[in-house]
Protein backbone atom coordinates (compact mmCIF):
# COMPACT_ATOMS: atom_id res chain seq x y z
CA UNK A 1 0.00 0.00 0.00
CA UNK A 2 1.35 3.44 -0.92
CA UNK A 3 0.37 6.24 1.44
CA UNK A 4 1.02 9.98 1.13
CA UNK A 5 2.47 10.74 4.55
CA UNK A 6 1.70 14.43 4.31
CA UNK A 7 -2.03 14.03 3.61
CA UNK A 8 -2.37 10.53 5.08
CA UNK A 9 -4.14 9.48 1.88
CA UNK A 10 -3.89 6.01 0.38
CA UNK A 11 -2.51 6.43 -3.14
CA UNK A 12 -2.76 2.81 -4.24
CA UNK A 13 -3.18 -0.59 -2.74
CA UNK A 14 -2.93 -4.15 -3.99
CA UNK A 15 -3.95 -7.52 -2.66
CA UNK A 16 -1.17 -9.41 -0.86
CA UNK A 17 -0.70 -11.86 -3.74
CA UNK A 18 0.38 -8.98 -6.02
CA UNK A 19 3.10 -7.71 -3.71
CA UNK A 20 6.77 -8.67 -3.80
CA UNK A 21 8.91 -9.37 -0.73
CA UNK A 22 9.52 -5.64 -0.18
CA UNK A 23 5.80 -4.81 -0.24
CA UNK A 24 5.84 -3.15 -3.67
CA UNK A 25 3.23 -4.00 -6.29
CA UNK A 26 4.38 -6.54 -8.87
CA UNK A 27 3.65 -5.28 -12.37
CA UNK A 28 2.47 -7.94 -14.76
CA UNK A 29 2.73 -7.32 -18.49
CA UNK A 30 -0.88 -8.23 -19.25
CA UNK A 31 -2.14 -5.33 -17.11
CA UNK A 32 0.42 -3.02 -18.74
CA UNK A 33 -0.63 -4.12 -22.25
CA UNK A 34 -4.27 -3.65 -21.32
CA UNK A 35 -3.62 -0.12 -20.06
CA UNK A 36 -1.58 0.68 -23.16
CA UNK A 37 -4.43 -0.56 -25.36
CA UNK A 38 -6.92 1.66 -23.52
CA UNK A 39 -4.67 4.69 -24.01
CA UNK A 40 -4.30 3.94 -27.72
CA UNK A 41 -8.08 3.52 -28.08
CA UNK A 42 -8.66 6.79 -26.25
CA UNK A 43 -6.17 8.57 -28.52
CA UNK A 44 -7.78 7.13 -31.65
CA UNK A 45 -11.26 8.05 -30.43
CA UNK A 46 -10.23 11.60 -29.57
CA UNK A 47 -8.63 12.00 -33.02
CA UNK A 48 -11.87 10.86 -34.65
CA UNK A 49 -13.96 13.18 -32.47
CA UNK A 50 -11.67 16.10 -33.28
CA UNK A 51 -11.93 15.37 -37.00
CA UNK A 52 -15.72 15.21 -36.92
CA UNK A 53 -15.93 18.41 -34.85
CA UNK A 54 -13.62 20.16 -37.31
CA UNK A 55 -15.73 19.01 -40.28
CA UNK A 56 -18.90 20.14 -38.50
CA UNK A 57 -17.36 23.57 -37.93
CA UNK A 58 -16.39 23.83 -41.61
CA UNK A 59 -19.94 22.95 -42.68
CA UNK A 60 -21.26 25.47 -40.17
CA UNK A 61 -19.20 28.24 -41.76
CA UNK A 62 -20.51 27.29 -45.23
CA UNK A 63 -24.10 27.21 -43.96
CA UNK A 64 -23.71 30.64 -42.36
CA UNK A 65 -22.25 32.03 -45.60
CA UNK A 66 -25.23 30.66 -47.51
CA UNK A 67 -27.69 32.18 -45.03
CA UNK A 68 -25.89 35.51 -45.24
CA UNK A 69 -26.06 35.47 -49.06
CA UNK A 70 -29.80 34.74 -48.98
CA UNK A 71 -30.42 37.55 -46.49
CA UNK A 72 -28.31 39.96 -48.57
CA UNK A 73 -30.25 39.10 -51.76
CA UNK A 74 -33.52 39.53 -49.90
CA UNK A 75 -32.41 42.93 -48.59
CA UNK A 76 -31.35 44.07 -52.10
CA UNK A 77 -34.77 43.27 -53.65
CA UNK A 78 -36.97 46.26 -54.30
CA UNK A 79 -40.07 46.42 -52.05
CA UNK A 80 -43.01 44.38 -53.39
CA UNK A 81 -40.91 42.11 -55.60
CA UNK A 82 -41.56 38.40 -55.10
CA UNK A 83 -38.64 36.06 -54.43
CA UNK A 84 -37.48 34.05 -57.43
Amino acid sequence: MDVDVRTETILKSAPPDRLDETGKTVLDESRWDSALGRVRDRTRDSDQEFGSALEKERRRAEDLDELFDRARKKAERPPGEEPS
